[in-house]
């Protein structure tokens, strides 16, 4: 365990990102990344190159922070991962509600949710709702009399496959694994900060192969949903609409914001030019192809991601949501040349947020540090003589 920092890793599709954040106010924060290709889909589970880059990032932090990595935070997502929502209820015969009964429901629906699904790991577990007779709270109402307490708990579960692979990768550069943390969730959570003065926000996080969809509502998170279409699709329907391959698809794409892609004299362009079968376009109906191409897919995502958000949020449709677009796949949106506001009457406005693997990897201690004060951890069995909760306490803040 390193004695003056946190280590942190976020384990991306294609890139693995590091951070060491120093324990004292002062101390130095140092990140790196790495492009590896990795594939966290348990259908074509492939993280061979994940081995190799991590030993390259490793030597790096510990030349810089002059201690050995022994242990690190993993952030992490995949397009298997899945969110459950539960409600539960109980009665209370007009008694004062205590922090007991709210921990026999969590730890009830915990069980349940173990039950029927033995494959997965819950990596979080969040209370967005407590209802106390009829009556919505954001917060626990300690020592508030109720007949009937129900509360909307939300489980962030991942494969314990793919965990156990990655665990043995990390094992294998003699560095154990302290907390497995969800990386859109650990974003979303540090990202809101900066956005205070809104009351509703709607992070979509476009990724390689799936975007996610987290909205909060004064600061509280309500809902975290997914879907399986990412920046990924985009690379692909721009290289089977030109014939291009994968790969001078993907350069069209990571230059969409660059004004020499559509000039004349534009290498990359005059390559591709010679490639496709209609070889008569000229560069302004070659443009026009590329600027539909994107538009068509980032509309799909944009229109599937605020259905799920209208769908959800059908008793409030007179508010107004900012949507916060993040992620390696929402550079797209980085010049603002795409408007996405003639689709959407459900959002006030939209802004595109700049990530650098600083901010990434520090979402994850932000999110250990701080805690989420919806968040409950439930200690192991062998603790709980002295306890449910590590951090239930966040509850009655």
């Amino acid at each position: 365990m390193s004695k003056n920092y946190n280590i942190f890793f976020d384990l991306g599709s294609t890139t693995i990102r590091a951070g060491a954040f120093g324990k004292n106010l002062n101390d130095q924060q140092i990140s790196f990344e790495k492009k590896c290709i990795s594939s966290f889909k348990q259908e074509d589970l492939n993280i061979d190159n994940l081995n190799h880059s991590l030993e390259f990032l490793v030597l790096d932090l510990e030349k810089k922070i002059n201690e050995y990595v022994e242990s690190a935070n993993i952030l992490i997502d995949s397009i298997d991962s899945f969110n459950l929502t539960l409600s539960i209820s109980k009665k209370g015969d007009n008694k004062k509600l205590t922090s007991n009964d709210v921990k026999i429901l969590v730890n009830n629906a915990k069980q349940e949710i173990n039950k029927h699904n033995k494959d997965v790991k819950i990596l979080h577990i969040l209370i967005t709702n407590f209802k106390i007779d009829g009556e919505n709270f954001s917060t626990i109402q300690l020592e508030k009399e109720y007949k009937l307490l129900s509360l909307d708990i939300l489980f962030i579960c991942f494969p314990k496959n793919i965990l156990e692979k990655v665990n043995n990768i990390f094992k294998k550069n003699h560095i154990s694994v302290k907390n497995i943390i969800s990386s859109s969730y650990a974003k979303s959570f540090n990202y809101k900060d900066k956005f205070t003065s809104l009351e509703n926000i709607i992070f979509v996080e476009l990724g390689y192969d799936k975007t996610s969809i987290i909205t909060y509502k004064n600061q509280y998170l309500k809902t975290f949903n997914l879907i399986p279409i990412g920046g990924n699709h985009i690379t692909k329907d721009i290289s089977k609409v030109l014939k291009i391959s994968y790969e001078e698809a993907e350069t069209i794409k990571r230059n969409f914001n660059n004004k020499d892609l559509f000039s004349e004299n534009f290498d990359t362009q005059e390559k591709l030019l010679r490639n496709l079968n209609e070889n008569k376009l000229n560069h302004e109906e070659f443009s026009l192809m590329i600027k539909e191409i994107i538009f068509a897919r980032i509309d799909e995502i944009l229109s599937m991601s605020t259905k799920i958000v209208r769908d959800i949020l059908i008793d409030e449709e007179d508010e107004k949501y900012k949507i916060i677009l993040i992620g390696s796949g929402s550079r797209i949106f980085e010049s603002n040349s795409i408007s996405i506001i003639k689709n959407l009457n459900l959002l006030d406005e939209f802004d595109y947020f700049t990530e650098t693997s600083k901010i990434i990897c520090k979402s994850g201690e932000n999110l250990l540090l701080k805690g989420n004060p919806q968040e409950v951890v439930i200690v192991p069995k062998q603790n709980e003589i002295s306890g449910f909760f590590v951090r239930f306490f966040n509850l009655f803040k």
